[in-house]
């Protein structure tokens, strides 16, 4: 098990003390990639590399998933949010999104549908669907969210990893909010999820939008906590494979997507969009960005 905490790890220029084995492309298994970046937010020595199939940015090589496991259930809350419980103003804000976020969906659901949240946090989206009249529900790993969750605010959260939660009957939807980029295999969670819904039910993605954070901050936007990195035709593409089409995109600041089960596009017309899309986010266009980015905070300071 790694010792994410020791000395060495919050050294800028270091590698983080973390296991790496997978080095193809976790959605579509290509081997083939090309480099983006050498460092991460934190100027760790952190490389990313953009598959050159379906233009998913990932960590290089990705994290195992033992290792991954053990650093969102203990440490991944202290070490990014200094804190393994949440604050009076995480849970304000959470709550905010939390009502943003339902008004998406409310219209596409029926009163008093079940909606579960993967990897919910602290449970502000669990709780703005019952206050809505649905009945909420999730799970997360985390342990100090979930337990606040579910034994402060008595939600019904359960305190486990996605490869281990079940369902004995299928819900009307789920809901996933920015968890897609802390994974390791999508494709696998997404048909986890599926499995979750009743064949009609309906899956709620969002995730932060790649390509305006990469061409805003450069590697200022990938950091050890997001393995994966998605455009709004990546995310799209991981739906297709698990054989989702879009119903509703929503497109404010992050990448939203609202799947059913249905007829995707052609994944090679997706491949297709994504490529041209990215096709510009080179090593050194992503490097030049993040300078120019942080002098540019420094000289307005």
């Amino acid at each position: 098990m790694a010792n994410f905490f020791d000395f060495k790890s919050n050294l800028p220029f270091t590698r983080y003390a973390i296991g790496r084995s997978e080095t193809k492309c976790p959605v579509c298994n290509t081997v083939e990639k090309r480099l983006v970046a050498r460092m991460d937010r934190r100027l760790k020595r952190l490389s990313h590399v953009a598959c050159d199939k379906c233009s998913l940015i990932r960590q290089y090589p990705l994290p195992t998933e033992e290792d991954l496991a053990a650093y969102y259930r203990d440490f991944y809350r202290s070490d990014y949010q200094k804190t393994v419980k949440p604050t009076e103003k995480h849970i304000e804000k959470r709550q905010q999104e939390a009502a943003h976020r339902l008004t998406h969906l409310s219209t596409l659901l029926e009163p008093g549908a079940e909606i579960i949240d993967f990897g919910c946090g602290s449970g502000e989206f669990v709780a703005a669907c019952n206050s809505a009249g649905f009945l909420g529900k999730g799970f997360e790993p985390g342990s100090g969210y979930a337990a606040f969750a579910s034994k402060t605010q008595g939600l019904h959260v359960e305190n486990k990893r996605w490869q281990d939660y079940d369902v004995d009957t299928p819900a009307d939807a789920v809901t996933s909010f920015h968890v897609f980029e802390h994974l390791v295999d999508p494709v696998a969670a997404l048909r986890k999820a599926q499995s979750w819904i009743k064949p009609d039910g309906l899956i709620y993605i969002e995730v932060p939008d790649t390509q305006h954070f990469i061409e805003k901050k450069g590697f200022g936007c990938l950091h050890m906590a997001h393995t994966l990195a998605y455009t709004n035709f990546t995310m799209e593409y991981v739906g297709a494979l698990c054989g989702m089409e879009i119903v509703k995109q929503v497109t404010q600041g992050d990448c939203g997507i609202i799947f059913r089960a249905g007829k995707p596009r052609e994944l090679a017309a997706i491949e297709s969009d994504a490529r041209a899309q990215s096709g510009g986010w080179t090593k050194e266009m992503v490097h030049r960005q993040f300078w120019a980015y942080t002098l540019g905070k420094l000289r307005s300071a």
